[in-house]
């Protein structure tokens, strides 16, 4: 399902509907409400749903998640996690409308939200971690979507992130996280080159040494992602295997991308948006 924003829920339903497994495009919904509605029909039906990030499924973020299981830069402190890019305006575009749920959260900022998360959540040995505490700001477009927008979270363990997100601003689309021992950096977090696979690169600063982890990868990271969904379609299992997003991840990245639009002051988009759904 890779319609609009909007029409995520309503199609990924029909499908599920259908006898369809599921495959939907980031985000998985416009809100958690929606999110949760299109669970409880793959429950029902029995069918294999995953929402699309495919960063998850790139074995960089395999070779992450290990390091920070393992301790290696310590007790992590601090994620930062940004993605945004530049779009011209339209008012009218998928990207600066309100009515297809436009902005930089929804757009790209998901990705930065569900770094912190699968961060967090590997620093206490989890699959994932929810925020205690969200707050944010944001500059408006005069459509009411979000052209630049930041974001705190704090964890569970005192845990923090700094996530940033633009459609009105190209930035630095890394990862970084700073540990008690060390930190590590993610220069391609993203892994989103469609046509040629592209290989990871961690990089690790340790007691005044840094090493240059290389991950390679022989298919896209779309490749991955169809790979990890089909492996649980053909084990009759209803959700992939993390880190790619399980139901559980998926609910728990909904509710802090709903935290997050409404932190805003002043701001009535996640009012419109939760409107859609009516």
């Amino acid at each position: 399902v890779s319609t609009p924003h909007p029409q995520h829920a309503e199609w990924s339903i029909k499908a599920i509907r259908a006898g369809k497994h599921v495959l939907c495009e980031k985000p998985f919904a416009l809100n958690w409400a929606e999110s949760m509605a299109v669970i409880e029909e793959a429950t029902l039906a029995g069918v294999t749903l995953m929402e699309a990030f495919m960063w998850r499924t790139h074995p960089q973020t395999a070779k992450l998640v290990e390091l920070i299981k393992a301790k290696t830069i310590g007790e992590v402190g601090l994620i930062q996690a940004a993605f945004g890019f530049k779009s011209g305006f339209n008012a009218e575009s998928r990207t600066w409308s309100n009515a297809l749920a436009g902005g930089g959260i929804m757009d790209v900022g998901c990705y930065a939200v569900s770094a912190a998360r699968l961060i967090a959540g590997a620093a206490v040995g989890k699959d994932f971690a929810d925020p205690e505490q969200v707050a944010g700001a944001a500059k408006l477009a005069e459509t009411g979507v979000d052209a630049v927008a930041v974001g705190t979270l704090k964890f569970p363990g005192g845990i923090l992130a700094q996530v940033s997100t633009a459609v009105g601003l190209n930035m630095e689309n890394v990862v970084r996280v700073f540990g008690s021992e060390g930190s590590i950096f993610l220069p391609n977090p993203w892994v989103a080159d469609r046509t040629n696979p592209p290989a990871g690169k961690i990089i690790v600063t340790k007691g005044g040494k840094t090493e240059e982890i290389d991950v390679p990868s022989k298919v896209t990271s779309f490749t991955h992602e169809i790979d990890a969904f089909g492996r649980a379609v053909m084990a009759k299992q209803q959700q992939a295997a993390a880190p790619a997003m399980t139901w559980d991840d998926t609910l728990g990245q909904a509710r802090t991308l709903d935290r997050w639009r409404q932190a805003e002051p002043g701001s009535d988009e996640a009012l419109v948006l939760a409107d859609l759904i009516h």
